[in-house]
């Protein structure tokens, strides 16, 4: 039986793994021990002779309740008063 590569699975930029184990796999990610917002998973595979190869995916979680903002977009040039109508719902799929 040859040799596995190892993989190895970090969340941002933590130095230690979240997991480690031979390839191939199957690994369900929990997100709700993530803050909501942007995150990277990278995956690094090491070889059984020691090269290595890196893998990074960006994404974002979103487990809080969604918000949604009226009366005020992104990056908007405004003075004066702002009517804000504000809500934030919890999304079920």
């Amino acid at each position: 039986m040859k040799d596995k590569s190892m993989l190895f699975l970090f969340i941002d930029e933590e130095p230690r793994p979240i997991a480690m184990m031979p390839a191939p796999v199957t690994f369900e990610l929990d997100t709700t021990r993530l803050v909501d917002g942007r995150h990277t998973l990278k995956i690094v595979s090491r070889d059984p002779s020691g090269l290595e190869g890196i893998r990074l995916i960006p994404f974002e979680v979103r487990n809080g309740p969604a918000i949604s903002v009226e009366g005020l977009r992104e990056e908007a040039v405004v003075d004066g008063i702002l009517p804000l109508m504000i809500n934030a719902v919890k999304c079920t799929i």
